[in-house]
């Protein structure tokens, strides 16, 4: 599923980062997209995030974040996700009342307060999102919501 996404995600950014655990096996990946270790263990996935924004704050200043359990993931919902940053720090899909902070998009300069809030032992990626104030985005306002459905076990891929 990781090469759906990143397929997806490299059809609107440049650069693309993968974030992996240490010694986490990947497959393999186009020799553009550059892969990070994220080397501290259960930190969750807002570690992962603080890291890649970081090393992205040299040559971007926006980013579309996405979890590697999305494989509908479709580059016009990428896109109408960054067009709607506007001012705000974050612009964070909803469905069914659920935020998908995983699958939304950010400005670079909030990494130190993805740091802060990891320092701070607040590890949850929803309560970040929120704390940036973000926009909102009703999933039936974006094309193709269907983007947001992610895979945790066999059975959700099949719909079991």
């Amino acid at each position: 599923m990781l090469r759906l996404v990143v397929d997806a995600v490299m059809d609107v950014c440049d650069p693309v980062l993968v974030i992996a655990a240490a010694r986490q096996v990947l497959p393999k990946l186009p020799d553009s997209v550059r892969v990070l270790t994220d080397s501290e263990p259960d930190q969750g996935p807002l570690h992962g995030l603080a890291l890649g924004l970081t090393a992205l704050a040299s040559c971007n200043e926006v980013c579309f974040v996405a979890s590697c359990d999305l494989p509908y993931l479709h580059p016009d919902f990428i896109r109408a996700v960054l067009s709607q940053l506007g001012d705000h720090a974050a612009a964070v899909p909803s469905l069914d009342g659920q935020l998908h902070p995983l699958a939304a998009a950010y400005r670079v300069s909030v990494a130190a307060t993805a740091q802060q809030s990891l320092k701070d032992g607040n590890r949850r990626m929803t309560d970040f999102a929120m704390m940036l104030d973000p926009m909102i985005l009703p999933a039936e306002s974006l094309p193709l919501p269907a983007s947001l459905i992610n895979i945790n076990t066999p059975a959700d891929l099949t719909g079991a």
